[in-house]
């Protein structure tokens, strides 16, 4: 998806977990542990309706171009991910392609029902959170 924005800037507001829980749908509290300029480790505490489950993350940073993130602890039996964020122009306005690439799987059958199929369904109204987010932070919106 190609969003209005610097690549440092939406890489400043995906790299900012702390605020996940403020706008990011199904996440209830996220908290940073420990951050440097390349590394990260994170909770994130995920939910719909009744269930919650926490994930514990370890990131790669590489400011303004990738965040990738492994699990430390966590409802999968894999997970990882990666996003990237490739600077363009549009005439004079900065624009970013953001990706974010997945690869999970629940360790039980009723999670990867629930909460498997609330992820798949959100990948776009992610980043179109992380847009909303910007827009706030950088225009004013």
């Amino acid at each position: 998806m190609v969003l209005p924005y610097t690549a440092d800037e939406i890489y400043a507001v995906v790299s900012d977990v702390a605020a996940y829980a403020d706008f990011l749908p199904g996440i209830i509290s996220s908290e940073v542990w420990s951050k440097t300029d390349t590394s990260m480790e994170a909770r994130l505490v995920m939910g719909k309706g009744a269930i919650r489950q926490s994930l514990i993350t370890r990131s790669r940073l590489v400011a303004g171009e990738l965040i990738e993130m492994s699990m430390l602890e966590g409802p999968f039996s894999r997970f990882s991910g990666r996003w990237t964020f490739e600077a363009l122009q549009s005439g004079n306005e900065p624009a970013c392609r953001v990706t974010i690439e997945a690869d999970y799987e629940f360790s039980s059958i009723m999670l990867n029902m629930t909460l498997g199929k609330l992820i798949q369904a959100n990948t776009d109204k992610v980043i179109e959170a992380f847009n909303r987010r910007a827009a706030r932070l950088y225009r004013n919106q």
